[in-house]
């Protein structure tokens, strides 16, 4: 270590990731039942005036659980202050390969994060604005309906048109 050099094994720490892993467990435990609670909540104790805002905060509340979940199912690791990473959880059974799709649908997951907090700041930036054409396509549902989903769906194949260039690009350097 004198000489600047770092090798793994200075850098694996077994206790911490028991630490990690039931920081992990504790932690998604706590979020399935607290989210869960704000659904139940949001659904059943809201008033008539939430009308579609309701939809938009359960929208929020399922894609950041399924980020966690995703999270809970990987569990990564930082071993020491060093970017390495190592699993602990339920996806470290999968070969090395395999994580390039677990990254695929991480990279889903935070364009549906992203998707839904735009949808939302849309949504309140539309209420600025009132007799725009704007805010008739924010303020009537089948029509917001409409839009979130299309714009999901294209902010989905942008990422997916994008991850492909890179693996063909990166596929095409290593042959």
């Amino acid at each position: 270590m004198s000489n600047g050099t770092f090798t793994l094994d200075m850098l694996y720490h077994p206790k911490l990731l028991m630490i990690y892993k039931s920081f992990h467990y504790t932690s998604f435990f706590f979020t399935t039942i607290f989210v869960a609670f704000a659904i139940f909540v949001v659904l059943n104790k809201s008033s008539k005036a939430m009308s579609y805002d309701k939809y938009r905060v359960i929208n929020m509340l399922v894609w950041v659980y399924l980020s966690d979940f995703l999270y809970f199912l990987w569990q990564p690791a930082n071993n020491g202050p060093y970017f390495i990473i190592s699993t602990t959880g339920v996806l470290q059974i999968l070969p090395l390969e395999a994580f390039i799709y677990v990254t695929i649908v991480f990279a889903f997951l935070i364009v549906g994060n992203v998707h839904a907090v735009s949808i939302a700041l849309q949504y309140r930036i539309s209420a600025l604005y009132p007799n725009t054409k704007f805010f008739t396509l924010m303020h009537t549902g089948k029509y917001c309906l409409t839009y979130a989903i299309l714009l999901f769906i294209g902010s989905e194949i942008y990422l997916i048109c994008k991850v492909l260039f890179f693996v063909f690009l990166i596929v095409g350097n290593i042959e």
